[in-house]
């Protein structure tokens, strides 16, 4: 299920990279790219799903999230390629590498360096007082 490559209309191919940080989603959203409540989404869905399973269905918001994250990959693997409408003209992709993108971005953000959402739980400060308060010894 693995894709690092996308076909060129005029032949060869395109690299993308589907390991995209947290940092990386948080630019496109501040650039417009992706909604602003995108990461948020994914945030949600990693709590709600202790069982381990993603509601990848819950994820999608908009008819253009799919495309908007073929192009961010695009873009991390070449920084200085080409622009989203010329992307889009020249890279044969069809709904199912869509998919296999949006699949592969979202597994990985919840799958390498630790479980994403047990991280921010963890980064998280709590109370360890059990509910109650301490006294103060003098």
């Amino acid at each position: 299920m693995l894709i690092s490559k996308l076909n060129r209309k005029s032949g060869g191919q395109v690299g993308i990279n589907t390991n995209l940080s947290l940092w990386s989603l948080r630019e496109a959203e501040s650039k417009g790219l992706l909604n602003k409540d995108f990461i948020s989404k994914i945030i949600k869905a990693g709590i709600r799903s202790s069982s381990g399973d993603i509601d990848f269905e819950g994820l999608l918001s908009d008819d253009f999230l799919l495309m908007d994250l073929a192009y961010l990959c695009y873009k991390t693997e070449n920084k200085n390629g080409m622009e989203i409408e010329e992307f889009f003209e020249e890279v044969e992709i069809n709904l199912e590498e869509l998919s296999t993108i949006f699949i592969c971005v979202i597994t990985n953000l919840f799958k390498k360096n630790g479980e994403m959402p047990g991280e921010f739980k963890k980064a998280t400060p709590r109370q360890k007082t059990n509910g109650k308060k301490k006294k103060h010894r003098h």
